[in-house]
């Protein structure tokens, strides 16, 4: 693909070294979607929208053969079919009937709102004994799910359906806040004022990084005391992509919290 329109875009906006600005990108047209960042001795670019391939490096001068092309990106508006989960994995779901367990766990952990309004998709695994977070795509195909031990001791407590890499995502459609938070009880709590964000792993993949930065204005890390290691982290992974980005440090579990505490908590007055 010719990116010529790429670097004229680049060329005529000045941006100084050590520092990243968003655009609206010149090939798929997504609002506000192209991010630039000038490193010193190269600069990168990358569309976080999720059919867009746009990607690429520009070393020492803006001109069509100092491109450095990063072709077969994963897209995950166009290989949704590759990562849906079968019948197999899905067959001992549940989506009525709850045993009492989950019934409590859901209640205990504020999550009640959630799945009766239909923001969240919890179900249960009969064979495991899980509550079970799905994770959708905008066609409402299953992609992905992790499933929460219902009983004492479990190991893991957290298993992974599938192999997609994609974050736990729950909130409105009309949501441009995410608030990254520790599991998806935690996300699911909060997703009637923000959009929660779990990230399923100790990393930050590529496919959760493209999902906060395409889809939402202000991006908030909120984990505990005990975490503020790994929040500093991920600031640093996500400045140069996501221009609205702060930590709020957590006395306790958002799924935890007092239901009129969360606003005041989650800086939402600001």
């Amino acid at each position: 693909m010719n990116y010529s329109i790429v670097s004229s875009l680049i060329s005529y906006n000045k941006i100084d070294t050590g520092t990243s600005k968003r655009f609206n990108c010149p090939i798929c047209e997504g609002i506000n979607s192209l991010s630039v960042t000038n490193f010193g001795d190269c600069i990168k670019f990358n569309c976080f929208k999720a059919s867009c391939n746009v990607k690429g490096v520009i070393k020492n001068e803006l001109s069509n053969k100092s491109f450095k092309i990063i072709d077969n990106l994963p897209n995950i508006k166009n290989s949704t079919d590759k990562i849906l989960l079968n019948k197999e994995d899905t067959k001992y779901w549940r989506t009525a009937m709850f045993p009492t367990d989950l019934d409590r766990y859901i209640t205990n952990n504020n999550c009640s709102y959630a799945y009766e309004s239909g923001l969240a998709d919890i179900r249960y695994d009969y064979q495991k004994n899980r509550a079970v977070f799905v994770i959708k795509n905008s066609r409402n195909e299953v992609l992905d799910a992790t499933g929460r031990a219902l009983y004492t001791d479990a190991l893991p407590k957290w298993y992974r359906y599938g192999r997609s890499r994609l974050p736990y995502v729950c909130g409105t459609k009309h949501s441009r806040h995410a608030v990254v938070v520790e599991d998806c009880a935690s996300a699911t709590a909060i997703s009637h004022l923000v959009t929660g964000v779990a990230l399923l792993g100790t990393h930050l993949t590529e496919e959760a990084e493209k999902v906060l930065s395409s889809k939402f204005d202000r991006v908030s890390i909120a984990l505990d005391k005990d975490a503020t290691m790994k929040s500093l982290s991920l600031i640093k992974q996500l400045k140069w992509s996501i221009a609205n980005l702060n930590i709020i440090i957590l006395e306790r579990d958002l799924k935890n919290e007092d239901k009129g505490n969360l606003k005041g908590v989650l800086k939402l007055n600001d």
